[in-house]
């Protein structure tokens, strides 16, 4: 509407400024009036050209002054098309972020359906957990069942054995007895010759038959203490009493006290399992290791002044800066019995650094929890077929004292790696890594790092 007022507006002004300007030549020439003392002609002329000229700028200024957008049009073109392009560039801005919003809210979208996902599966695998966890302790009630059978079969032994022991003594009492009875018959003989001979006949009867039960109940007593001591030994062949780290001494002494030390540590250990003290009031023999061209006591074993110089001869003459000694039970020791031992002593070396790969195993893929949790259990903890107890033992690790096993990790970090590995679709590599540096003397701590899906 504006350009077609301003088109219009021009058409008028012209019109009018050309009508005006003819008719004014007109007079002019007619009057034949001279401007700057020129030619009447030329001064009409000249008048035609001033109002032509006047026809835009009267139109172009009027048009300003009434009409803004004119005005605009005419003096601020330039700041219309810089600030034209500023607001086109600002759009195309805002475009973009909106695109750039539309996309990440499509994958905060998408990441929220797999956190759904994931979390319905861990929820999954928690119930399954508490079932494995109920099952745990229906077993564990049922080995403390058995457990408490067994106690109570031992109290019966233990009673069974008293009263052997109480008949024992009423026998050797009434054997006592009987002893006296024959002392006085042989008294009364030279008075009684005859009825002492039968009462002589009749007590040595009544003697042979009690020396048998006497007998039979020692023999009873004698087989019930074997039985007994056959089925509960306290101490078995290889159980590991003490361990202990002996760095190189300044002197023999020295060494010597660090080695009674842990002899006396062995000693609480087998008194704590069970053994019994020796005439010395000691709980534990060393036996071993043997040193050439030595006496033994009257026992047939070294005495243990040999055994500990042997031991001191080894680590003092080791190039090792730490020496791991072990205090293990020689033989099978039963509960009242002294218990034989013997050293072993080897360098406490660094076996696994840190973050160093024990064992690497492919999980195939498609696989469940429970049978993936299943070759993580058997890769680490099977007695039998544990790569990661092999790797260890082999490579010089000794075995945890109390469970006897290498490598310690939790059912929570082994269920996680196990639900990591599960329902994939393609294979994955595990790698069984050692957290700290590990030593001979132990422990090893591990865990379970999963290699990306695709692993071979």
């Amino acid at each position: 509407m504006y350009s077609i007022a301003f088109i219009l507006a021009l058409l008028a002004f012209g019109g009018l400024a050309a009508y005006l300007g003819d008719l004014l030549g007109y007079r002019l020439g007619k009057r034949r009036l001279s401007l700057l003392r020129l030619r009447p002609r030329t001064t009409a002329r000249l008048v035609g050209v001033l109002v032509g000229l006047l026809i835009p700028g009267v139109t172009v200024g009027v048009t300003s002054l009434l009409i803004p957008e004119v005005r605009d049009a005419v003096f601020r073109i330039d700041d219309l098309h810089r600030e034209i392009g500023r607001l086109q560039s600002e759009q195309r801005t805002v475009e973009q972020e909106n695109a750039s919003l539309r996309t990440q809210a499509a994958k905060e979208r998408k990441q929220a359906r797999e956190s759904r996902k994931s979390l319905e599966s861990v929820r999954s695998g928690l119930e399954q957990a508490r079932g494995r966890l109920a099952d745990a302790r229906d077993r564990v009630a049922g080995l403390r069942r058995e457990t408490e059978r067994l106690g109570s079969e031992r109290s019966k032994a233990i009673g069974d054995r008293d009263r052997a022991r109480k008949d024992l003594d009423e026998a050797e009492t009434a054997l006592a007895d009987a002893e006296k009875a024959l002392t006085d018959a042989e008294a009364a003989f030279a008075d009684a010759s005859e009825a002492a001979e039968k009462e002589k006949e009749r007590l040595a009867e009544e003697i042979k038959v009690l020396s048998d039960q006497l007998t039979a109940v020692r023999e009873e007593w004698e087989l019930q203490h074997t039985i007994f001591s056959l089925r509960h030994p306290v101490l078995d062949i290889d159980a590991e009493l003490v361990r202990g780290v002996i760095e190189r001494p300044a002197t023999v002494d020295q060494l010597t006290d660090k080695l009674v030390a842990l002899l006396v540590l062995a000693d609480t250990a087998a008194e704590a399992g069970g053994a019994g003290p020796t005439e010395k009031g000691r709980y534990t023999r060393a036996i071993f290791p043997f040193a050439a061209n030595r006496l033994v006591d009257e026992d047939g074993l070294q005495p243990e002044e040999v055994v500990l110089g042997e031991v001191r001869r080894q680590l003092w003459g080791s190039e090792a800066e730490e020496n791991v000694v072990q205090v293990k039970v020689a033989g099978r020791t039963f509960a009242g019995e002294p218990a034989r031992v013997r050293f072993e002593a080897r360098p406490n070396k660094r076996v696994f650094a840190k973050d160093a790969t024990i064992v690497r195993r492919r999980i195939e893929a498609r696989q469940d929890e429970a049978a993936t949790f299943e070759q993580l259990w058997l890769l680490i903890a099977d007695p039998q077929s544990s790569e990661v107890r092999r790797q260890a033992r082999d490579a010089g690790l000794l075995p945890d004292p109390k469970t006897g096993g290498y490598g310690a990790i939790t059912i929570r970090e082994l269920y996680a790696a196990a639900q990591e590995c599960a329902n994939r679709e393609e294979p994955v590599a595990v790698r069984v890594q050692a957290v700290n540096e590990a030593y001979t003397v132990g422990p090893l701590k591990i865990r379970i790092v999963v290699e990306p899906a695709g692993g071979d």
